[in-house]
């Protein structure tokens, strides 16, 4: 790999929207929707990327990530990133294309998650997002989007494992490959 992260291409469907999705949204609102999102993307890769790498420690394998647009009732999912772009919430879908990178990430470094089960991988995706995007938006803004990824209490209990990791855990001085390794 050329890069030290992939490509990131966006993209939108008519026929994953209207066919797949089931959601008849213009797609002139999508477009609009997209353009301003590649625009802010553009401006914050470095943000989003270089902690990421820090905190991690991993390496990326994909060399491309294409990032499918969708609105709809649908969670976003990381692998192929099809991203709902949450009724226009722009700072959500913001913050929930970076969750999905992260997963991304975890998934281009299975190895080391193997004995990780299900709440501690999600609560350690959650803990790299949420750092990664505190670089990015005001701590006002990121406690809000952390909450509202709760889902109306649907994920609140990854976010309570989130917390008890946050405590034992300090980013800055061990990355994520070293604190799996100890645990």
């Amino acid at each position: 790999m050329k890069n030290k992260y992939p490509l990131i291409k966006f993209t939108y469907s008519e026929i994953l929207q209207n066919y797949i999705i089931k959601n008849k949204i213009s797609s002139k609102e999508i477009e609009k929707f997209a353009k301003r999102f590649k625009r802010f993307y553009k401006i914050k890769k470095e943000k989003i990327f270089k902690p990421l790498l820090l905190f991690t420690s991993l390496n990326w394998k994909k060399e491309n990530i294409d990032v499918w647009f969708f609105s709809g009732e649908y969670e976003s999912i990381s692998d192929p990133l099809l991203l709902n772009i949450n009724f226009r919430n722009f700072n959500f879908t913001f913050f929930e294309f970076i969750n999905m990178l992260v997963c991304n990430l975890f998934s281009d470094n299975s190895q080391y998650f193997k004995n990780v089960n299900y709440l501690n991988f999600s609560a350690m995706s959650f803990f790299i997002t949420k750092k990664v995007v505190e670089n990015i938006f005001s701590e006002k803004i990121v406690k809000k989007l952390c909450k509202e990824s709760e889902f109306d209490g649907t994920y609140k209990f990854i976010w309570e494992k989130e917390k008890e990791l946050e405590k034992e855990w300090d980013l800055n001085k061990k990355p994520l490959i070293e604190w799996i390794k100890k645990n």
